[in-house]
């Protein structure tokens, strides 16, 4: 099948071979990038009526179907049988890493797919943390059928759309809710949950606060933070929601707008200006913020 495809990525890695392959022509491609995970956001024209793929890599898949439905699919997972299934649109698929998917689907003019690739050695740590489990083992899912994933995997689509709305804390921060969910809900984990309970140490809560404070106009990450006060980013999520209420990107766009308002108040520098000594992207960005915070514009 994939001799009939205009175009296909070969690599070898150790004993590894990565294969993608996609009948169909890239129109638009967006991307983010944080530690241990990727988002992609493409637009594509299929090339013909059978848009036939191949996809095998050393991460972990989460693809989304956000636009163009299909009627029919016909799928086969590492060279079994052939599955027949109706339309994906607005289903969630996991393929596991190292595993091959190949097929055709009846795809119309135009379509999108937003996919975020896990590193396994993440994931490895995820479960670890949460059952005490080295290797999970992540199984293909056509759909996994989770609404939290697919709400973060549009979460995640809105910023590629509109790079900088809301930064890279909030993307690594929906990266690592996704990975979380995956193996707390569909990875094979014998027990229950053994993660921890409790919030951040009050020493170790007031090191982020004023790491925070103190780069307020920098790209904070996640991987940042949590190795502050040397947790893993699972565990640091987790307890700074518990320790303030609210997720480190929201408090992090909170101290934002209360040093704009401080800002303001002083009529030292123009707005525009302003937005960028706070952080945000543009003007814009800030204004956005602003008004879902204080509830009126700057």
């Amino acid at each position: 099948m994939t001799t009939l495809l205009n175009k296909k990525e070969a690599v070898i890695e150790a004993d590894i071979v990565e294969a993608r392959s996609f009948a169909a022509d890239v129109l638009v491609k967006r991307t983010g990038t944080w530690t241990g995970g990727k988002a992609v956001l493409l637009d594509r024209r299929p090339r013909g009526e059978r848009t036939e793929f191949q996809h095998r890599l050393r991460r972990h898949t989460v693809a989304l179907h956000l636009e163009g439905a299909n009627t029919c699919a016909t799928l086969r997972h590492d060279r079994g049988s052939q599955r027949v299934t109706g339309s994906t649109l607005g289903q969630v698929m996991l393929i596991p890493a190292e595993h091959q998917l190949e097929g055709w689907s009846d795809y119309p003019a135009n379509i999108r797919h937003i996919f975020q690739l896990l590193d396994p050695n993440m994931i490895c740590g995820e479960a670890h943390e949460v059952a005490w489990l080295d290797k999970p083992r992540l199984p293909f899912q056509l759909d996994l059928a989770d609404g939290t994933i697919a709400s973060c995997m549009r979460a995640l689509q809105t910023e590629l759309d509109n790079p900088g709305l809301m930064g890279r804390l909030y993307t690594e921060s929906l990266g690592n809710e996704i990975a979380v969910r995956i193996v707390r809900r569909h990875a094979a984990i014998v027990g229950p949950p053994t993660l921890a309970r409790g919030g951040l140490a009050p020493r170790r809560l007031r090191m982020v606060q004023e790491y925070i404070e103190a780069n307020l106009s920098n790209g904070v990450t996640l991987t940042d933070l949590a190795t502050l006060v040397g947790v893993s980013s699972t565990y640091f999520c987790r307890a700074f929601r518990e320790s303030t209420g609210v997720a480190s990107h929201q408090y992090m766009i909170r101290r934002r707008v209360q040093r704009a308002k401080e800002l303001l108040a002083r009529r030292e520098l123009p707005i525009a200006e302003i937005a960028l000594a706070v952080g945000f992207a543009d003007q814009s960005h800030r204004t956005r913020h602003f008004r879902r915070i204080v509830g009126t514009t700057p």
